[in-house]
């Protein structure tokens, strides 16, 4: 049951941080969060 929580709690912030993502490319303010996420997905 614990590792369902874990799972659970890293599928939630994942999604927020990608609408987050989203959310600042439609504001047009875009080059560092897209950077950021690029340098976060390589590591």
């Amino acid at each position: 049951m614990p590792l369902v929580l874990i799972i659970f709690f890293y599928h939630l912030f994942d999604a927020l941080q990608i609408t987050t993502a989203f959310v600042l490319r439609a504001y047009k303010v875009m080059l560092v969060p897209t950077v950021i996420y690029a340098v976060a997905l390589c590591l």
